[in-house]
């Protein structure tokens, strides 16, 4: 029996690292399994299998070149681009109040809440209101981690991935940096 997206779920079928390059990839365009041998400084056999298990799931189509030599080529299914958006692997850069949320006095607490409503389920928005407060609230929100329905009264925990990486540390540092000289010691922008 072939795994399917619906069987395996997306992460089931990406499941590592590689299979995940070879989609972020293919949003690029079509590649041959050569590309992915050096890019992946894998063996061919290993290429193949992560490869095959990408078109087994429907997230990858194989068809054959038509120059030159001849040889397979791999493209990204509608299926591959929709669920290559839903992992969104370059993830979304956190805002710079982010920090504040998360590494400010009450970081602990933002926290804390967040493990409490990870359960996927609506909770209360006045107690997620007397815990984290409004401000925070909105932050989490604007950086995709909660919904809120506020018709409702209701919040809960979203799916999300946020990117750190060192263009936007050095970035909040810098801002940190000029607000200091300035007399203003908050990270908060």
């Amino acid at each position: 029996m072939v795994a399917t997206l619906d069987d395996k779920g997306i992460y089931g079928l990406v499941g590592s690292p590689e299979r995940l390059r070879i989609l972020e990839e293919l949003k690029e365009g079509p590649r041959d399994r050569g590309y992915f041998i050096k890019l992946l400084n894998l063996w061919p056999q290993a290429v193949k299998y992560h490869v095959d298990i990408l078109v087994k799931g429907n997230l990858v189509s194989e068809s054959w070149s038509k120059k030159g030599r001849r040889k397979k080529i791999y493209t990204l299914t509608s299926e591959g681009e929709k669920a290559i958006s839903r992992i969104d692997t370059a993830g979304q850069m956190p805002s710079s109040d982010w920090v504040e949320v998360f590494m400010g006095s009450r970081g602990g607490e933002v926290v804390s809440y967040l493990g409490k409503i990870s359960d996927g389920k609506w909770h209360d928005l006045r107690g997620a209101r007397q815990q984290v407060g409004d401000r925070k609230l909105e932050i989490l929100q604007k950086n995709g981690m909660v919904e809120i329905d506020g018709r409702a009264g209701r919040v809960r925990m979203s799916e999300f991935n946020l990117t750190i990486d060192l263009k936007w540390v050095k970035k909040m540092a810098e801002n940190r940096s000029s607000r200091v000289k300035n007399g203003d010691n908050t990270w908060s922008t």
